[in-house]
Protein backbone atom coordinates (compact mmCIF):
# COMPACT_ATOMS: atom_id res chain seq x y z
CA UNK A 1 0.00 0.00 0.00
CA UNK A 2 1.56 3.38 -0.90
CA UNK A 3 1.40 6.33 1.63
CA UNK A 4 -0.27 9.34 0.37
CA UNK A 5 1.65 12.50 0.56
CA UNK A 6 0.34 14.99 3.17
CA UNK A 7 -1.67 17.93 2.49
CA UNK A 8 -1.88 20.47 4.94
CA UNK A 9 -4.58 23.23 3.93
CA UNK A 10 -5.06 25.57 7.01
CA UNK A 11 -7.64 27.60 5.03
CA UNK A 12 -9.73 24.87 3.96
CA UNK A 13 -9.48 23.47 7.67
CA UNK A 14 -10.45 27.24 9.10
CA UNK A 15 -13.58 27.23 6.16
CA UNK A 16 -14.87 23.62 6.70
CA UNK A 17 -15.24 24.48 10.69
CA UNK A 18 -17.92 26.25 10.03
CA UNK A 19 -19.80 23.60 7.96
CA UNK A 20 -22.16 21.27 9.63
CA UNK A 21 -21.69 18.07 10.52
CA UNK A 22 -21.40 16.11 6.99
CA UNK A 23 -23.68 13.00 8.82
CA UNK A 24 -26.27 14.41 11.15
CA UNK A 25 -26.22 18.53 9.94
CA UNK A 26 -25.69 19.90 13.70
CA UNK A 27 -23.44 22.87 14.29
CA UNK A 28 -20.29 22.67 16.55
CA UNK A 29 -18.09 20.87 14.31
CA UNK A 30 -14.46 20.03 14.13
CA UNK A 31 -12.30 18.17 11.38
CA UNK A 32 -11.81 14.99 11.70
CA UNK A 33 -8.46 13.57 9.82
CA UNK A 34 -9.09 9.58 8.59
CA UNK A 35 -6.60 6.94 10.49
CA UNK A 36 -3.64 5.56 8.46
CA UNK A 37 -0.43 5.44 6.60
CA UNK A 38 -2.29 5.10 3.47
CA UNK A 39 -3.80 8.87 3.91
CA UNK A 40 0.07 9.95 4.64
CA UNK A 41 -0.68 9.48 8.40
CA UNK A 42 1.97 7.90 10.75
CA UNK A 43 3.28 7.91 14.04
CA UNK A 44 2.69 11.40 15.68
CA UNK A 45 1.22 12.88 12.47
CA UNK A 46 -2.06 13.20 11.32
CA UNK A 47 -3.97 12.15 7.74
CA UNK A 48 -3.16 15.12 5.62
CA UNK A 49 -6.03 17.55 5.09
CA UNK A 50 -7.51 16.56 2.19
CA UNK A 51 -8.51 13.75 4.34
CA UNK A 52 -10.68 15.34 6.55
CA UNK A 53 -14.68 15.65 7.83
CA UNK A 54 -16.00 18.29 9.71
CA UNK A 55 -17.87 16.75 12.57
CA UNK A 56 -20.02 17.94 15.52
CA UNK A 57 -18.68 17.53 18.98
CA UNK A 58 -20.47 16.21 21.69
CA UNK A 59 -23.24 18.62 22.98
CA UNK A 60 -24.55 18.23 26.58
CA UNK A 61 -26.10 14.67 26.45
CA UNK A 62 -25.72 13.66 23.02
CA UNK A 63 -22.57 12.20 21.91
CA UNK A 64 -21.38 14.09 18.93
CA UNK A 65 -20.01 12.07 15.14
CA UNK A 66 -16.89 12.95 16.12
CA UNK A 67 -16.78 11.29 19.39
CA UNK A 68 -18.39 8.28 17.57
CA UNK A 69 -15.87 8.18 14.76
CA UNK A 70 -13.11 8.02 17.22
CA UNK A 71 -14.94 5.15 19.39
CA UNK A 72 -15.10 2.61 16.55
CA UNK A 73 -14.30 3.80 12.60
CA UNK A 74 -15.63 0.82 11.54
CA UNK A 75 -18.96 0.85 13.21
CA UNK A 76 -19.44 4.41 12.23
CA UNK A 77 -18.47 4.03 8.65
CA UNK A 78 -20.86 0.90 8.37
CA UNK A 79 -24.14 2.47 9.93
CA UNK A 80 -23.14 5.86 7.68
CA UNK A 81 -22.09 4.24 4.47
CA UNK A 82 -25.24 5.56 2.58
CA UNK A 83 -23.62 8.71 2.99
CA UNK A 84 -20.56 8.29 2.38
CA UNK A 85 -21.44 6.07 -0.87
CA UNK A 86 -19.62 2.85 0.71
CA UNK A 87 -16.26 5.07 0.09
CA UNK A 88 -15.42 7.08 3.09
CA UNK A 89 -11.99 8.46 1.25
CA UNK A 90 -13.30 9.25 -2.08
CA UNK A 91 -16.05 11.50 0.21
CA UNK A 92 -13.50 13.57 1.75
CA UNK A 93 -11.42 14.17 -1.53
CA UNK A 94 -14.94 15.16 -3.71
CA UNK A 95 -15.60 16.99 -0.30
CA UNK A 96 -11.79 18.93 -0.45
CA UNK A 97 -12.35 18.88 -4.30
CA UNK A 98 -14.90 20.98 -3.73
CA UNK A 99 -13.74 23.50 -1.77
CA UNK A 100 -10.61 24.19 -3.63
CA UNK A 101 -12.78 24.76 -6.88
CA UNK A 102 -14.89 27.42 -4.76
CA UNK A 103 -11.90 29.13 -3.60
CA UNK A 104 -10.26 29.81 -7.03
Amino acid sequence: MLKQERTKDPKWLKFAEHMNCVVCGRSNTSMHHLRGLKYGAGTGFKAGDNFTLPLCENIIDNIGCHTKIHKSHKKFVEENKHIFNDDIEGFCQALYKKYKELSV
